[in-house]
């Protein structure tokens, strides 16, 4: 790739102090390596945050797909009571 070809991205003074300490302290070797790593992690990210997205969706499409919701505790009492009696009738203790 020549330097023509390269994109100019501007930074701000704090992201660009950030860069120079961190090369400055040989812990990457170059200020490329530096915003190589972060696209790298920015496109990790994304790429895992679309995958959750997209599975949240498919969980909710399947959620309205189920049918009509309960309200939970009054469906926890009703089940309660139908353990209760089928435990009572082979004698055990719910």
């Amino acid at each position: 790739m020549s330097p023509g070809d390269l994109p100019k991205i501007a930074l701000t003074p704090e992201l660009l102090a950030t860069i120079k300490q961190v090369v400055a302290s040989g812990e990457y070797n170059s200020s490329s390596a530096v915003i190589r790593e972060a696209l790298e992690q920015w496109k990790e990210r994304r790429d895992l945050l679309g995958h959750s997205i997209n599975s949240l969706r498919l969980l909710w499409e399947d959620g309205l797909a189920s049918g009509r919701a309960e309200e939970g505790e009054g469906m926890l009492e009703v089940l309660v009571k139908r353990y209760r009696v089928r435990g009572n009738m082979r004698g055990e203790a719910l």
